[in-house]
């Protein structure tokens, strides 16, 4: 890990990305390039909306199972 972050984007050279397995540095890279395609085609697109940090928190437990 990178301090207390699962990954990192470097300038002119990309996402490096650590966890417990391999497994789990792929899925991460994955979801990464996920959200940046989502991300550019939304600010292509226009009038994008982002979340706000409780809509994100609430995201965070659903996903961990916590409804």
């Amino acid at each position: 890990k990178f301090k207390d972050k699962n990954a990192v984007l470097m300038e002119s050279h990309g996402i490096a990305v650590g966890g417990r397995n391999l497994k789990e540095a792929f899925y991460l890279l994955e979801t990464i390039q996920s959200y940046s395609k989502t991300y550019l085609y939304g600010k292509i697109l226009g009038k994008m909306k982002t979340l706000s940090k409780k809509d994100i928190e609430d995201i965070r437990k659903t996903k961990q199972g916590n409804f």
